[in-house]
């Protein structure tokens, strides 16, 4: 069924509805249990399914069933058409009215990874896209609500690693963001990605690599140190990847589908 730019429009007009919806785009390409979205925008349950009913009835997300939990994941596709829509309808075509700030992909260059606490995820890979980057790619990491210092496993992680950790602090996002503009942004935990996001100066591509928290794990000391070596492993994996397509990709449309399929990995 066909849906007209005015009905999705419309949906999307209700502040509760896009509050939804922004989180949903957010953890892409996560498909996310309607308990975590109620509990992340504080929504009682039978508020929030009158709200992804309405979502769902335009097809701007899709919805699937893992046992007794309803999972959640925007249409990428249906997004798109609206897009499509906006410009060659209302914009009449005018893509610099809609589409500021994006620089060809040889100048995109800052890439900033988030946590919530800044500690672990986003320090380990914030120190090994610095020291395996390729063509000046820089990288820095903020938190949502830093800790006040590195977890020392993640630390000792990255220095059996070989890499240089003397200056890695958790910092606020707040304050990283007002320093500098990026190119690229990453959430790395689920809790940063549902939480409001702060306004980027330009026009960063975005993506949700979603990685288990390694300072959760419960057992042994060794235990924990081999959860931080996965997560290390997994990070390292996903960067150099993201390393190759930088060079290889030159439009935003064929990176924002590279950094999406790599949240996969």
């Amino acid at each position: 069924m066909e849906i007209d730019s005015a009905t999705l429009f419309a949906t999307l007009g209700h502040a509760k509805r896009l509050e939804v919806f922004r989180l949903l785009v957010r953890r892409y390409p996560d498909a996310v249990p309607a308990g975590e979205i109620a509990s992340a925008l504080e929504l009682k349950a039978s508020t929030l399914s009158v709200y992804l009913n309405a979502l769902q009835h335009v097809n701007l997300i899709h919805q699937n069933r893992e046992g007794t939990t309803l999972r959640y994941r925007v249409n990428l596709e249906q997004i798109s058409q609206m897009g499509n829509d906006l410009v060659k309808d209302c914009c009449q075509g005018r893509v610099d009215l809609c589409f500021r700030d994006s620089p060809d992909a040889k100048e995109r260059r800052r890439v900033l990874f988030l946590c919530s606490a800044n500690s672990a995820r986003s320090l380990m890979a914030e120190q090994i896209l610095n020291d395996r980057a390729k063509g000046g790619l820089r990288a820095a990491s903020a938190g949502t609500r830093p800790a006040m210092c590195a977890h020392q496993t993640a630390l000792d992680v990255l220095r059996q690693k070989g890499h240089e950790v003397t200056n890695l602090q958790p910092e606020l996002m707040a304050d990283v963001v007002a320093k500098s503009s990026y190119d690229f942004v990453f959430s790395l935990c689920d809790q940063a990605a549902n939480e409001p996001p702060l306004s980027f100066l330009g026009c960063p591509i975005m993506s949700h690599w979603g990685l288990p928290d390694p300072v959760k794990t419960a057992g042994s000391a060794d235990e924990e140190r081999q959860a931080f070596l996965r997560v290390y492993d997994r990070l390292e994996h996903k960067i150099e990847r993201f390393i190759d397509v930088t060079q290889s990709k030159q439009t935003r449309m064929e990176l924002q589908r590279a950094v999406d399929e790599i949240a996969r990995l």
